[in-house]
């Protein structure tokens, strides 16, 4: 499938230092290449052994060891997200497999060892626009649709004004919610968008505030890389 937004990314580019699920997913492979396999428990997670070197290795924002471990006396797969959620992506493209109770490198997964460009190329796009971010929060909840849409408005009002918080973003395509309170639509416009692009390092979080909903959002070098949109000065509304 061609992703017509994107922009191929070179592997020594600088900007992949942001890139926090393909930079992840890289450092798995080359776990595999390295020690050969990870094993697995028998409901087919990672094992312990190796979420604990994960959440080391990932430093992933919010995800720290540190702040793990305050919840956690020890870590399973599902307690660390990120590494849950590449498990299931690099299986489902066929970068790792699983033999028995091991999971292995692929010999596609072997193709990307030393091209982090490419591979940003390759996970970034299909799990922005072919995963369904609504899934995790449950049959209720009405899915807002494509990320492509929200890309554009994106573009301009971080542009204009930065950062953007979910509840500004709200306003700005869709107007003020009716009544205090809890907004789905809000709390949507969070999970399935703003995070997604925080995930794959095109949005980075400025947390001022202890409240997910407070958090602040800028373009990372990234967006700008990897995305061919102009600005044009006129916000369009999605709905």
């Amino acid at each position: 499938m061609v992703y017509p937004l994107f922009q191929p990314m070179q592997d020594d580019d600088p900007a992949l230092d942001k890139a926090l699920l393909s930079r992840s997913a890289l450092q798995i492979l080359h776990y595999l290449e390295t020690e050969g396999s990870i094993g697995l428990t028998q409901s087919r997670f990672f094992n312990r052994k190796f979420v604990q070197w994960a959440a080391e290795a990932f430093a992933w924002p919010g995800y720290e060891p540190e702040t793990l471990y305050r919840y956690n006396k020890v870590l399973n797969e599902h307690d660390l997200p990120p590494l849950d959620l590449l498990h299931w992506l690099l299986h489902e493209l066929r970068l790792i497999r699983h033999a028995k109770l091991t999971c292995r490198l692929t010999r596609n997964g072997k193709a990307f060892l030393d091209r982090p460009g490419a591979l940003f190329d390759f996970l970034t796009p299909r799990y922005l626009f072919e995963v369904d971010h609504s899934v995790p929060y449950g049959t209720v909840r009405t899915p807002l649709g494509s990320i492509t849409q929200f890309l554009g408005p994106l573009n301009e009002l971080i542009h204009a004004t930065k950062p953007i918080t979910s509840a500004s973003l709200r306003e700005a395509l869709f107007g003020a919610p009716r009544q205090i309170g809890y907004d789905e639509l809000q709390s949507s416009l969070q999970c399935e968008v703003l995070m997604p692009l925080t995930w794959v390092g095109l949005l980075e979080e400025e947390r001022e505030s202890t409240r997910t909903l407070d958090t602040g959002y800028t373009k990372t070098p990234l967006w700008n890389r990897a995305l061919g949109i102009p600005v044009t000065n006129h916000l369009q509304s999605v709905h």
